[in-house]
């Protein structure tokens, strides 16, 4: 993706998940202006898998909170859950995500809105990396379904 298509999609899609998420993670953010350029986050391993993160506001351990999730291109995550909803928005890649053993493949400015408990899988086709925006009320986890 060019440089000015990705900027666009960037912008498009975070503002549409800012709109989304004001009236419930106003409390999450900072109390000082910032502005953090794409090439210039810090990405941080994402415990022992192939995943990066970015908290770009809020507390992803303690309460609400927006973070970009970095899958990178050919990773499939697993079957997993989160305790609580979250709403995740396309900026880079094509993200495919399996709810209802339905795939649904979902290119830059697709939405997913995630209900907490539901065990669902996430992988990331074609070439690129793929970039995520994740928006969640409460803290971030992750369950596994119990072993049969």
């Amino acid at each position: 993706m060019n440089s000015k298509k990705h900027i666009k999609a960037l912008t498009a899609a975070t503002l549409s998940t800012l709109a989304m998420a004001t009236a419930t993670t106003a409390i999450a953010h900072t109390p000082d202006s910032k502005m953090i350029a794409f090439d210039d986050i810090q990405w941080q391993q994402l415990g022992n898998t192939p995943m990066q993160f970015a908290v770009m506001w809020g507390d992803r351990e303690h309460g609400a909170n927006g973070t970009y999730l970095k899958l990178p291109a050919g990773f499939e995550t697993g079957v997993h859950g989160h305790s609580h909803d979250y709403n995740g928005i396309t900026l880079q890649g094509t993200w495919e995500h399996k709810i209802d053993g339905q795939w649904q493949r979902l290119p830059p400015g697709s939405y997913v809105s995630q209900v907490g408990g539901e065990f669902h899988n996430d992988r990331c086709t074609g070439k690129v990396d793929c970039v995520l925006l994740i928006q969640q009320d409460q803290h971030s986890d992750v369950l596994f379904p119990a072993a049969k």
